[in-house]
């Protein structure tokens, strides 16, 4: 059974009403009072009923949309595809920026799902659905975007990348390049797992058995990924993989110092890359389709919170340049 607010108020110290003013705005409060409820809040799991009953109305006309990294131009072209299809509708769109901590993401889900959203579209730093459930209310409408936690039973829109992944490393490797250096994102992402796994199958159906200190994975998302790219070039990499835009666009510095040949792979995950990256092999993923159809599927959540979640997958494809 889940907390009542008497237990909230019981914890922080104050009466029923402190609590409500909190959570609803409705009147000022102490900044000390405050906080100690929002303590006790998060210490209990407690999420009011008016959220529900807001839920039952969408009366808030109001999506969340929780972005692991808002400087990263991957998102900015979904957030803006997802503003586009939901204005359709009447909805606003909140975007919090949850810098790819767990922590922070859990803390936001707590507070939104407090009745300001009417459902929330999740791009998760986390690995386990499981680890954001005893935050969300009962039929909570939840979307999940781009990428992909274990033991999900929330509607998920994601790029599948496999193939276009292995293409292009097939294609390296047809063309002679045995020393392809990786860079790839946060080891716990479904997306990084996804790729690093088309790599090596391309390696295996060559017969050959990839060199791992050619492959790299940035511990954090701020990590500088130059150093790592220089190390590989001076270990003699023909070739360089980047698992996503920002990491090769960072990475561009460092490149022009050194004589080509070499050939590079990319991910091209927002138009705004387009130009920087002629030249270059690319992955294209449809980040704009992702948004938008993240944006409607909320949308459908909102309004048919009891049908079964459901998957819509879009795919990326490789091009030659």
């Amino acid at each position: 059974m889940g907390a009542k607010i008497t237990d909230v108020a019981a914890l922080a110290g104050v009466s029923i009403a402190t609590v409500s003013h909190v959570l609803n705005g409705s009147r000022p409060v102490r900044e000390e009072t405050a906080e100690r409820v929002l303590q006790a809040v998060h210490a209990l799991h407690y999420t009011p009923n008016s959220s529900a009953r807001s839920l039952k109305t969408g009366n808030k006309r109001m999506v969340g949309f929780l972005v692991p990294d808002i400087s990263n131009l991957f998102f900015a072209t979904m957030i803006d595809a997802i503003e586009r299809e939901i204005a359709k509708r009447g909805y606003h769109l909140m975007v919090v920026n949850t810098c790819e901590s767990g922590e922070k993401e859990r803390s936001v889900l707590q507070s939104l799902c407090t009745g300001i959203v009417d459902g929330l579209i999740i791009a998760s730093s986390l690995s386990d659905y499981r680890e954001m459930e005893d935050y969300l209310p009962p039929k909570f409408p939840i979307v999940l975007v781009d990428r992909r936690l274990e033991n999900n039973s929330a509607d998920l829109v994601e790029t599948v990348s496999y193939r276009a992944i292995y293409e292009s490393v097939d294609y390296l490797l047809r063309r002679g390049h045995e020393k392809i250096g990786c860079i790839f994102g946060l080891p716990h992402l479904s997306t990084t797992q996804n790729r690093y796994d088309a790599y090596l199958r391309a390696f295996r159906e060559h017969g050959l058995s990839p060199d791992e200190s050619l492959i790299r994975k940035l511990p954090r998302a701020d990590s500088n990924p130059v150093p790592l790219c220089e190390e590989l070039i001076e270990k003699g990499c023909t070739a360089l993989f980047f698992g996503n835009s920002r990491t090769c666009v960072q990475s561009l510095c460092v490149l022009r110092h050194y004589p080509e040949p070499y050939e590079i792979v990319t991910f091209l995950d927002s138009p705004e890359y387009r130009e920087l990256f002629q030249g270059m092999h690319v992955i294209e993923q449809p980040t704009g389709s992702m948004g938008a159809m993240a944006g409607e599927q909320i949308l459908k959540r909102i309004a048919h919170p009891d049908v079964p979640a459901r998957e819509i997958l879009l795919h990326s494809v490789f091009h030659d340049n």
